[in-house]
């Protein structure tokens, strides 16, 4: 709430903010506020740049070496005092489309709750499709006998690492759809969560189908 620090706090969240679009090096706002006008001691920023990220935890996903790191904590921090340019940060950009696309992904795993499009909404969401992926049989998780778009949706589950690029990226990929063509058309928005739900049912019964087709072999 002091004044004097309200120009250094903006300067953190105009960065923030600008990571919407791209990751960018959480090294540059190390360098930004080393330089000019704000030439600050270094014993300072170490305190102060942990201290902005962990108020803003919610807002953003960290990234080191690429990989996603879910909780901020004492160990995390101290590996970012000491080599910030091995993370990088992105935050969520969730207006237009991706909210709607949000509310379907809650509704489709069967939560009416209210959840808020943050960093744990994402995580909350995102734990029941990797949940489902752990209880599938080997066979369900090897197979090739599977249509295209539940073969792309299997092997997005598999390389999960950001949950905002899985949701409004990976997923809508993976089954053929244009996020922006998704946006004011609820037709299309229906079709794409209801194919979600046929490659999740393809996935749950493939193994049963395989049993099937080996009974009617040997019955035939």
């Amino acid at each position: 709430n002091e004044s004097s620090f309200r120009i250094l706090w903006q300067e953190c969240e105009d960065f923030l903010e600008s990571s919407k679009s791209n990751h960018k090096q959480l090294a540059e706002l190390y360098e930004l506020l080393y330089s000019p006008p704000f030439m600050l001691k270094k014993g300072f920023v170490d305190f102060w740049i942990p201290t902005f990220l962990f108020i803003k935890k919610l807002d953003y996903a960290l990234f080191q070496n690429d990989n996603f790191i879910p909780d901020l904590n004492l160990e995390i921090i101290d590996i970012i005092t000491k080599n910030p340019r091995t993370f990088k940060i992105k935050a969520f950009n969730l207006e237009g489309v991706r909210q709607d696309l949000f509310n379907k992904y809650r509704t489709l795993i069967g939560n009416n709750e209210s959840i808020v499009m943050n960093k744990k909404g994402f995580i909350d969401i995102i734990k029941p499709f990797l949940i489902f992926y752990k209880q599938l049989n080997n066979y369900s998780k090897n197979t090739k006998r599977l249509s295209k778009t539940s073969l792309s949706f299997r092997e997005v589950i598999i390389d999960a690492t950001d949950p905002e690029k899985i949701f409004f990226e990976d997923f809508p990929l993976a089954l053929g759809y244009d996020l922006q063509k998704l946006r004011g058309d609820k037709k299309l928005l229906e079709s794409f969560i209801e194919d979600i739900r046929n490659s999740i049912n393809e996935l749950r019964t493939c193994f049963d189908l395989l049993i099937d087709r080996i009974i009617n072999k040997i019955s035939n």
